[in-house]
């Protein structure tokens, strides 16, 4: 069960919060009849899965705990849910390069005006060399947003020259903790390309 407020009426939120859990039930025994346990967590955590788009000419490893929302890798959008947030990968065919990209990107952060009421604003705009590949990196924050979170996002080229991939992580700033960085970071460097 999840239960989110907003704070301005914590009194009423807890008061409902006390009705509704008091009001649940759990039936023990089908619960017991019916579900296993994992013996170690830390073996579905560290286990990944590779996809591959023969249409778009990648490959990359994924964690099996994060759930797909969006899994067609023939698709140019890919999306999982994660325990910090949300992961996808964009093919973005248009004649750009990440530079450009990501300079559209820091454009539109600071003019987009519905962006400034979430006091977003570009945190870090660096290159970075990943598996002998250039990417363009750019993490945004939001620090206004009801559930605060970052947005990070790691674009690079794709080899035929024909505009670029990107992996765009938004990271709840309630999660945003190193063990969850080395795991986006362990998935961003799992890409590579292949031959179409």
């Amino acid at each position: 069960m999840q239960f989110n407020y907003k704070g301005n009426k914590i009194d009423r939120e807890r008061e409902l919060f006390n009705t509704l859990t008091g009001s649940l039930s759990l039936d023990t025994k089908y619960i017991d009849e019916n579900f296993g346990e994992i013996d170690d967590e830390a073996e579905l955590d560290n286990a990944v899965t590779k996809k591959t788009s023969k249409s778009y000419g990648y490959s990359i490893s994924v964690p099996k705990s994060w759930a797909g929302i969006d899994t067609d890798y023939e698709e140019d959008l890919v999306s999982y849910v994660t325990s910090f947030g949300t992961f996808s990968i964009n093919i973005d065919t248009r004649d750009i390069s990440a530079s450009e990209y990501a300079d559209a990107i820091k454009q539109y952060i600071l003019q987009n005006s519905s962006d400034s009421v979430l006091g977003s604003r570009v945190k870090t705009a660096t290159t970075q060399t990943i598996n002998g590949m250039f990417f363009s990196q750019i993490e945004t924050e939001a620090p206004n947003a009801e559930r605060p979170y970052n947005t990070l996002l790691y674009i690079v080229d794709r080899p035929d020259k024909k505009g670029v991939v990107i992996l765009s992580v938004n990271l709840s700033n309630a999660h945003d903790t190193s063990a969850n960085r080395a795991k986006i970071s362990k998935a961003v460097e799992s890409l590579t390309f292949t031959s179409k």
